[in-house]
């Protein structure tokens, strides 16, 4: 579980989910980029104009030209919103194996890993919108090439496979949740009640004892 977090951190922190070579993508600075993460796109930003795609992040403004558009900015925001999703359905998960609950329909959650398959399933849909926004993202790489005839490369970066990690990681983890001998559940309505003699007897009503059971007086004694 720990390594799914780490994992699923250190790919949100690192800024080389898609490399590229080609293509006119810059800073704010003039500098040529060769790679894109997906927390670029994690503060609130607008597009100054069809090619420059403007974002703050702490107090500091910073711009991209040439590297995006309306719709990949989307998908992008979409793909981080979906990793968050994963992470907070692992989280609930490790929340429902620590405090351990009983109710019916929890204990039906945690012991089946509904919660852990959810996000096996969100990071490996994460993984299928990557490739789109790769596309996404080399369409406009050569719709503002650096020269004519220029060609462009794009490719997964580190980020990428970082992801593609957590989710196996996810997937072992799940696996072994799944394997996880519990004892029967059995409900609060199904447990026998042990001191049910003890209230009856306070009530009055006195358990009735079958007569192979009750006790007899010894006999008289004769020296």
């Amino acid at each position: 579980m720990n390594t799914y977090f780490t994992l699923c951190f250190v790919a949100l922190a690192k800024s080389e989910c898609f490399i590229f070579k080609g293509g006119s993508c810059q800073n704010g600075n003039g500098e040529y980029l060769s790679s894109l993460g997906i927390s670029n796109f994690l503060f609130t930003g607008h597009f100054l104009n069809d090619t420059t795609y403007r974002f703050s992040s702490f107090g500091y403004d910073h711009h991209l030209y040439n590297c995006v558009d309306h719709v990949t900015v989307s998908v992008l925001q979409g793909i981080l919103a979906l990793v968050i999703l994963s992470t907070l359905c692992t989280l609930v998960a490790f929340v429902l194996d620590l405090i351990g609950p009983k109710q019916k329909h929890m204990m039906t959650v945690r012991r089946n890993g509904i919660l852990n398959i959810t996000a096996v399933f969100i990071l490996i849909t994460v993984c299928g919108i990557c490739y789109w926004a790769a596309t996404l993202i080399k369409d406009n790489l050569h719709a503002h090439k650096r020269a004519k005839g220029s060609k462009v490369l794009i490719d997964f970066g580190v980020s990428y496979y970082i992801l593609v990690g957590s989710a196996v990681a996810n997937i072992v983890a799940t696996a072994c949740n799944l394997l996880r001998r519990y004892p029967p559940m059995r409900l609060e309505s199904d447990r026998e009640p042990i001191i049910n003699d003890v209230d009856n007897a306070i009530l009055g009503n006195e358990p009735v004892v079958p007569p192979s059971l009750m006790v007899r007086e010894p006999p008289p004694y004769a020296p």
